[in-house]
């Protein structure tokens, strides 16, 4: 059975956004600089918020740009060596790809932001990371975004507590026919009643259907987890979450939101606004 990323964002995966009046290419407050090396700062800051919600989670951060991220999850992505600036120091590279055996983790990846060059693909490899792919990481500022008018008769999007925490798996499970273990400690009570994270559920007439997380960061707030239950697919339900999830952040305050595109994301996410800002290239 396949297994589908469990990271998705935005539309469907993770996308992150603004609020309150500010001119639309408005840079948050937090981080200057320009709209790829903000979205790639965003995201290091929301991703260390949803570790810190797990049972056990480690983070070192480098000097240079390369930070090291351990979840203890069985996703790959959720664990490894993670570049953050367009310049890539390999040898800090190389120091924290050296740590990673002490954790014990089954799979994990290496990434840089753009292109792999030839120094970091031979790097990779010494690690036993033969496997490139790239994934396109976009954003929208919250005066840019396209959030959906209308909701449809019968369906309801409303945020939520950890109570609903046996919803939330049932759902993605069904969703994405991964195992119960994976999703675990990615959706426990605990993680979902942190102080960054914003459960939403999704209800047509009165049944559960589609769920959605924000994860804040600063400014900014990036959707994760948007899982539509099998029966309920095809219906925009994912589109209606993200757009819920984005609302409520602009008028926290948020001022941005980050995203990137996995396959079959990309007509949501630019139907809500997102617009491509960096590509990444990450070596499993």
């Amino acid at each position: 059975m396949k297994r589908r990323d469990l990271l998705k964002l935005g539309a469907a995966s993770g996308a992150l956004v603004l609020a309150s009046p500010v001119a639309a290419n408005a840079t948050p407050r937090w981080f200057s600089g320009d709209p790829a090396d903000l979205a790639n700062r965003a995201w290091l800051q929301v991703t260390e918020n949803l570790l810190r919600g797990l049972p056990r989670s480690v983070v070192r951060q480098g000097r240079n740009g390369t930070s090291l991220m351990v979840s203890f999850q069985p996703q790959a992505q959720l664990n490894g060596v993670f570049c953050t600036k367009r310049t890539v120091d390999l040898r800090e590279v190389a120091y924290y790809a050296d740590q990673m055996p002490e954790f014990g983790v089954a799979a994990w990846v290496m990434r840089v932001r753009g292109e792999a060059s030839q120094g970091f693909a031979q790097t990779a490899a010494e690690y036993g990371k033969n496997t490139l792919r790239t994934r396109t990481l976009s954003s929208v500022a919250a005066g840019q975004a396209t959030l959906p008018a209308d909701m449809p008769q019968g369906v309801t999007v409303r945020q939520v507590t950890g109570a609903q925490a046996d919803i939330f798996r049932d759902i993605a499970v069904r969703a994405t026919g991964v195992p119960a273990e994976y999703v675990r400690d990615l959706l426990a009570a605990k993680a979902l009643d942190r102080t960054e994270a914003r459960p939403y559920l999704v209800e047509v007439n009165g049944t559960p259907a589609a769920i959605g997380v924000g994860f804040r960061g600063a400014d900014v707030v990036a959707p994760y987890y948007l899982f539509t239950a099998p029966e309920f697919s095809g219906r925009g339900l994912d589109r209606l979450v993200t757009g819920r999830i984005l609302r409520d952040a602009f008028l926290a305050g948020a001022r941005s939101a980050i995203a990137t595109i996995e396959p079959g994301q990309e007509e949501l996410l630019l139907s809500l606004g997102f617009r491509a800002v960096d590509v990444w290239t990450t070596a499993a």
